[in-house]
């Protein structure tokens, strides 16, 4: 909810959610979001396998992935970003080093991209 309402406070940003890997990869598979916010800790699945799986669709690998977990320990953050994460955000998120750090991805990952203006971006 807390991350709902960072997100929602930003002027043309939608968000979706999940409370499960499975359900997460479910919902991807019928959209496209600009970036994804990835719970390390799911009831279901580790976020490492969901992000796995995400970077194993060829519909999805190229979508920005910014971990969020209230695991801080730095090997774990480390080795999350060592195997292709975006960022790793810790819990409690401060708003607006959280937002600043997303802008700083979606604009690595769209300057990556062929220039298309964007309006609006959705996360998952």
């Amino acid at each position: 909810m807390v991350m709902e309402r960072m997100i929602l406070s930003r002027p043309g940003f939608d968000y979706q959610h999940a409370s499960t890997g499975q359900r997460g990869l479910d919902i991807l598979e019928n959209m496209a979001p600009d970036i994804v916010l990835l719970d390390m800790n799911l009831p279901d699945m580790h976020g490492m396998d969901v992000y796995r799986q995400i970077r194993q669709n060829p519909s999805l690998s190229t979508i920005p992935v910014i971990a969020v977990s209230a695991d801080a320990m730095r090997h774990d953050v480390k080795a999350a970003i060592k195997q292709g994460l975006s960022a790793y955000v810790t819990k409690p998120v401060k708003m607006d080093s959280f937002l600043d750090n997303m802008d700083a991805v979606l604009a690595r990952h769209r300057s990556k991209q062929s220039p298309i203006h964007h309006d609006s971006s959705q996360c998952f």
